[in-house]
């Protein structure tokens, strides 16, 4: 299972690189992670977006060669959104990424709103989840 990690460190050390030095990100399960970016505004979401996918894909190559690219779901919350809200929208424009051909940035409600907002990035290493879940499984099978 030392590859599936490998690739999920990997996704971790390019998003600290990435992200300002005050917006938090995390592993939020399997293949998924979660950044929050505040303050935030529509350019900022979409350049820092942008940003992380295309470093991904010029820099996360595997020990065994292979790559690994991300697809983006990011979402600008709305004045009165709950958590729970703000999660489902970026989960929204996740999928929609991800339908989309992969290795994409999709953003839900680019609504006009004050700088102070904050924004909600899911991520999805689609290839790391493939190479964690082939290992673990390989892991369970001896």
């Amino acid at each position: 299972h030392a590859i599936g990690d490998e690739a999920l460190k990997a996704v971790a050390k390019l998003l600290r690189a990435q992200i300002r030095p005050y917006d938090r990100a995390a592993r939020f399960g399997g293949d998924e992670f979660l950044v929050m970016l505040w303050p935030c505004d529509q350019s900022t979401l979409a350049t820092l977006g942008e940003r992380i996918r295309a470093q991904a894909e010029q820099s996360l190559q595997l020990s065994d060669g292979r790559r690994i690219t991300l697809s983006i779901g990011a979402h600008l919350v709305q004045p009165g959104e709950t958590e729970e809200q703000a999660l489902l929208h970026a989960d929204k424009a996740l999928y929609r990424a991800k339908a989309g051909g992969r290795n994409r940035i999709g953003i839900q409600r680019l609504a006009p709103t004050p700088r102070s907002t904050c924004a909600v990035v899911a991520l999805d290493a689609p290839d790391a989840h493939h190479f964690w879940h082939a290992a673990h499984g390989a892991h369970r099978a001896r």
